[in-house]
């Protein structure tokens, strides 16, 4: 992927339906959800934008209106939307967008803010010639799966419950266009759970570990602490 801001794509998975969020946030699809008088959602915008993103594709059903209505107003053509009439998982949302795709781009989970240089995954990304490019934070979450490395490369994944300390995924990605061949068209299907651990053995799929944790507002309890300290959003 070229470092120019003309061609770079991200993409945003904001299609799911948070039910463990419903409680506090009702109306409005979870990415959505008001963090100090914004949504969610425009946070990793704006992020996005800082970075010289100047394409953005949002991939969207519940309550999509919402997230149209916002996104048009408040930043126009940067901005563009590919609708789940039904949610189809984090494969199967990409799979439904993929005219829309370019041969290599970034994708971010739309209820996850992750506190990485995306030109230097980028740059990682290609320099080692791979298919995908995890990013990944290390961890004790014995309700998470892991990621396993062996040097840069990704060889297996585990189910929750089996390891508590080790690398998890961030929700953010470098990936090719090329990996949806592997994905079904028209049903659910998950990036992590069924396409990856598919994908093992003949492609290059590459582990980026950052620094920094992620934050991920699906839980009341992380949603509420974001609300008292946003501030770091503006990182």
């Amino acid at each position: 992927m070229s470092s120019t801001g003309s061609d770079r794509l991200a993409v945003i998975l904001a299609g799911g339906l948070g039910t463990r969020l419903r409680s506090l946030v009702s109306d409005r699809p979870k990415p959505m959800a008001d963090i100090g008088g914004k949504p969610f959602l425009e946070y990793l915008v704006q992020r996005l934008l800082s970075f010289g993103f100047t394409k953005i594709l949002i991939c969207i059903s519940y309550k999509k209106e919402s997230v149209i209505d916002y996104f048009k107003t408040h930043h126009g053509e940067n901005v563009r939307f590919s609708i789940e009439e039904q949610p189809l998982g984090t494969a199967g949302a990409l799979k439904n967008a993929e005219a829309m795709l370019a041969e290599s781009f970034v994708l971010l989970n739309g209820d996850t803010f992750v506190d990485a240089n995306y030109t230097d995954m980028m740059s990682y990304h290609k320099l080692n010639d791979a298919d995908v490019t995890i990013a990944l934070v290390k961890r004790n979450d014995p309700n998470a799966g892991q990621v396993v490395l062996e040097g840069k490369r990704v060889v297996g994944f585990t189910e929750k419950g089996q390891t508590s300390t080790g690398f998890i995924s961030a929700g953010l990605y470098v990936m090719q266009k090329k990996v949806l061949e592997k994905i079904p068209t028209n049903r659910s299907y998950s990036l992590e759970s069924e396409l990856f651990p598919t994908m093992i053995r003949d492609a290059n799929i590459l582990g980026y570990v950052l620094d920094s944790d992620f934050i991920d507002i699906g839980s009341p309890a992380n949603y509420l602490q974001l609300q008292r300290n946003y501030e770091v959003l503006l990182r």
